[in-house]
């Protein structure tokens, strides 16, 4: 691992999750205190690195203080991309590993331990929400990204917290508003909306997928035009259709009552078609795709990422979506200006999104100026495809 990767882990794009900005202290053990009256403290002496230590040869070396347990494994990666590691144990109660470096795991990883079999929160590791629940994770060297990365030399943004109430299931959601440098200064601004994936939050865009530094880079260089990102919970819907995530009526009545006439009316945006956008992954670009198909007058563009044009769980053919069979050239030419489908080509997906290909070829959408197809080569269903997905759309956008 070179010094610049070494650098890089540090730095606090990397480091920062909705829990914490800066990276948490070594956890320390052994006990200091000689006096009787003092309680015994796990927690001070000498240090000990239980948030995934990557060395300079690249191997990442995993600690969990188990005293009392008996056996820990520890989880790296997902989909087609897991290793399981198992840890030993050392006479202070820290359970240690060695993962060798390999190439085809880096950047965002998930890390998952297993103490006696039962899964386990590393309390001093970084924590994210995704999934209806808390999970840990580590950042790998990612050469491919330093466009995600905080740097010193450009301007930054702002993310706001707002709640608002949804119309289409009576109760409160929060967003999370990503504003451009200088928005404060006037002017009127372009919106991308932005949904994650099944059981996802609105917090993995701005934190995980690193959308505010992104932006703020790719604005900085002249790459895009500055605009509003407004990130929002997947998984609303109403009661009658929690059965599957892939029923959207709830998610439609929202962006069309609440979401868009609370971010119109609260932010400084320019409140037409052209210069609103939706883009989603996973679960999120199959609700892109019905959102922009079947509400061509609400947005000019999307961004079908790492995803599928159809509603594939409970609607896996074409013909059970019918807002797919207007793709043809003269509508998309018509009502987008980008309509982009990317798809990593080690995504377990990726025969779904081949036979998307199929289907919209013979309708002739393809041919539309505004379709855009890109394969991301090497790259599975996580968050670093996301990342680069997310980079090449947004310079597509709101330009001339």
């Amino acid at each position: 691992m070179s010094r610049e990767d070494i650098e890089t882990l540090k730095n606090n794009a990397l480091t920062e999750s909705a829990a914490t900005f800066t990276k948490w202290p070594a956890m320390r053990l052994g006990t200091v205190r000689s006096r009787k009256f003092a309680p015994f403290d796990p927690h001070s002496g000498y240090e000990v690195d239980t948030a995934g230590e990557v060395l300079e040869n690249g191997d990442v070396v995993f600690r969990f203080y188990a005293p009392k347990a008996e056996t820990v494994t520890v989880g790296l990666g997902k989909y087609n991309r897991r290793v399981e590691i198992e840890l030993k144990k050392r006479e202070d109660g820290v359970f240690e590993g060695t993962f060798p470096q390999d190439p085809s795991f880096y950047g965002f990883q998930e890390v998952q331990f297993y103490i006696d079999g039962n899964e386990a929160l590393n309390p001093h590791m970084g924590v994210v929400a995704g999934l209806h629940r808390l999970f840990n994770y580590m950042e790998l060297p990612d050469p491919g990204v330093p466009f995600v990365l905080l740097r010193d030399d450009v301007p930054h943004g702002s993310i706001n917290r707002e709640v608002y109430y949804s119309k289409a299931v009576g109760a409160w959601q929060r967003c999370l508003v990503y504003t451009p440098p200088g928005y404060q200064e006037g002017g009127s601004y372009p919106v991308v909306y932005l949904q994650d994936g099944a059981n996802g939050s609105e917090l993995t865009w701005m934190y995980s997928r690193k959308v505010p530094y992104i932006l703020d880079n790719l604005i900085a260089e002249g790459k895009c035009v500055p605009m509003i990102a407004v990130s929002s919970d997947p998984m609303i819907q109403k009661d009658y259709e929690q059965d599957a995530v892939d029923n959207f009526d709830g998610t439609d009545q929202n962006f069309q009552e609440s979401l868009i006439p609370f971010i119109d009316g609260r932010y400084h945006t320019i409140p037409d078609k052209w210069h609103r956008a939706i883009a989603g992954f996973s679960l999120g670009s199959m609700q892109a795709s019905y959102m922009s198909l079947v509400h061509p007058e609400l947005f000019g563009n999307a961004g079908i990422l790492s995803g599928y044009l159809r509603r594939r769980d409970t609607h896996p053919r074409h013909e059970d979506n019918p807002y797919l069979a207007q793709m043809t050239e003269a509508f998309m030419q018509e009502n987008y200006r980008v309509f982009y489908r990317c798809m990593g080509d080690q995504d377990g997906n990726f025969p779904e999104f081949l036979e998307d290909d199929a289907y919209v070829h013979d309708l002739g959408g393809d041919r539309a100026s505004c379709y855009i197809r890109k394969v991301y080569e090497n790259r599975i269903h996580d968050i670093n495809c996301g990342r680069r997905e997310f980079y090449d759309f947004a310079q597509m956008l709101f330009s001339n």
